[in-house]
């Protein structure tokens, strides 16, 4: 498994992405500056993490259902790397949003260092990380 960074987001990447997590490309709403991370085996996408550096939020991370707590650890692969790159950016807390019911990826998060902060306005439990 590889994990590669993807510098122009184009209609084959959003396609890609799409194939693999059912969310639209509004719901995607990439945009200039933003961090996209692909972790790949061999042409096989098994899950990707999105960040908005400019506010130092991870805005998605996902992995396919069966490479979940699989020995090749795409999930915590792609949080490092994410984590990674908005450190070198000068980021200095990150933020993530996670759904309430959520409880196994807010226990994920947790092993990375992540703290419980709260639970917005939207419903999201906000989740924090002081790098």
């Amino acid at each position: 498994m590889k994990i590669e960074p993807v510098f122009e987001i184009t209609d084959e990447i959003i396609d890609e992405i799409q194939s693999i997590h059912k969310i639209s490309r509004e719901q995607l709403n990439f945009q200039n500056g933003d961090t996209l991370l692909i972790a790949r085996k061999g042409d096989v996408i098994l899950g990707y993490a999105h960040a908005r550096e400019s506010i130092s939020h991870i805005l998605a991370l996902y992995v396919l259902e069966n490479q979940r707590r699989s020995k090749n650890k795409v999930g915590g692969s792609l949080l490092t790397k994410t984590i990674e790159g908005l450190k070198n950016n000068g980021a200095n807390k990150i933020n993530a949003g996670i759904e309430p019911k959520n409880r196994s990826v807010i226990e994920f998060y947790k092993k990375y260092g992540f703290n419980v902060i709260n639970i917005g306005k939207t419903g999201f439990i906000t989740i924090t990380l002081n790098v």
